[in-house]
């Protein structure tokens, strides 16, 4: 039976807790909610109640008291493969009643978090989200996915060559990757709950770098069949092959484009692009069918880009002292905000946390609290996550 939940009360209740637990905690943080966890009743509701607390800790919104008053307060029963939750308000108003049901309890946790999360906030959590990534502790990269906190890897990917570039869609269970062979490379799309795989892109010369569509109906990606790569969009409908594709008109002969994401409304395709003449690669932005423009990011390079899923940020890497720093902008911003060395970064759903790559670490990172962790190391070379939004 599949997991299902239910609010009880009106968005402006959430918000009301929210107003009475920062005025009645003089010590809680300006970003932190104040939530005391009451263990689960049930034999297993102690490793339960761990794990939705590190879920909340997770999700930078919520700070743990031992105290119950004037705080939210997690309760609930976990029987068999049930999971029921509860969320009160300080005056004891039921905010959040939840039922889990289903064979994965840590599902249903994760699920718990995110609820209490969206119940507290209005905005969705991290917790169920699903991550992709690159590692060549097979020796050979391959790409393998995992739960948001970097548990439950597998393996995804036994193709024989390299693979590279992975982009999950919202829900992660598909995943849209390249396959290089030689001076061959491929795009395929993999269903990772079915595991039937189906070649999307195949033409002579370079493919790569593609990238879902926030409603998984599109690719974009670079083609390089007819000499110079170009960005082009096309549709995932159809069978094997090169689909019908619409050329973004994103560059010309001797650029080269790399690395495209998309909008959050589908509309826009943000890329790098290397234009030569000696200077370094800088980000563009372009809708199909319409010239391309250059952001102004008063940076000498700038690649690997990515929107948060509001709209309201851009992630990308840049060249700073010698090596590859993580940088964060608001569009229309007149400056930038280096958040540390790394490169590959990808936005959670909460448009709050970023991944990215040390190259021996995943490192997820809260862009507003400066707070970091990493999730993955001593697993090979890790590289190009993919984050669910």
């Amino acid at each position: 039976m599949p997991s299902h939940s239910s609010r009880s009360h009106p968005l402006f209740v959430s918000l009301c807790l929210l107003l009475l637990v920062l005025a009645a905690t003089p010590c809680a943080s300006s970003s932190a909610i104040p939530v005391h966890i009451e263990p689960l009743a049930g034999s297993t509701g102690a490793s339960i109640s761990t794990l939705i607390e590190n879920n909340l800790l997770a999700s930078g919104t919520v700070a743990l008291t031992a105290r119950r008053s004037k705080t939210a307060v997690v309760s609930g029963t976990v029987s068999g493969t049930r999971l029921e939750g509860r969320l009160t308000a300080p005056d004891g108003s039921e905010l959040l009643r939840t039922l889990y049901d289903g064979p994965d309890l840590r599902r249903g946790a994760h699920e718990l978090a995110d609820d209490i999360v969206f119940a507290l906030t209005g905005r969705p959590g991290i917790a169920t989200s699903r991550i992709a990534f690159v590692s060549d502790v097979s020796g050979r990269p391959e790409i393998y996915v995992c739960e948001a906190d970097g548990r439950e890897r597998r393996r995804v990917t036994y193709d024989g060559a390299v693979a590279a570039h992975p982009s999950l869609d919202r829900m992660g269970s598909l995943l849209t990757y390249t396959s290089h062979q030689g001076t061959q490379s491929d795009v395929f799309a993999l269903d990772l709950n079915e595991g039937v795989r189906r070649r999307v892109v195949t033409a002579s010369g370079g493919n790569g770098g593609a990238s879902l569509s926030p409603d998984s109906q599109k690719l974009a990606v670079c083609i390089a069949d007819t000499g110079w790569p170009t960005l082009v969009v096309l549709s995932l409908a159809g069978s094997e092959g090169r689909p019908r594709a619409r050329s973004l008109s994103l560059s010309r002969p001797g650029s080269l484009p790399s690395s495209p994401s998309w909008s959050p409304d589908g509309r826009h395709v943000v890329f790098s692009c290397d234009e030569g003449q000696g200077a370094g690669p800088q980000l563009y932005e372009a809708r199909p069918g319409h010239r391309s423009r250059r952001l102004s990011l008063g940076v000498s390079s700038a690649f690997s880009p990515d929107w948060a899923p509001d709209g309201e940020r851009l992630v990308f890497v840049t060249q700073h002292r010698g090596a590859l720093w993580v940088a964060l902008w608001h569009p229309g911003g007149a400056r930038i905000r280096l958040l540390g060395p790394g490169r590959d970064p990808c936005w959670g759903a909460d448009s709050r946390h970023i991944l990215y790559s040390t190259g021996d670490r995943l490192v997820r990172l809260n862009v507003d609290s400066h707070r970091q962790h990493t999730l993955i190391e001593g697993f090979g070379r890790l590289s190009e996550p993919s984050w669910t939004k």
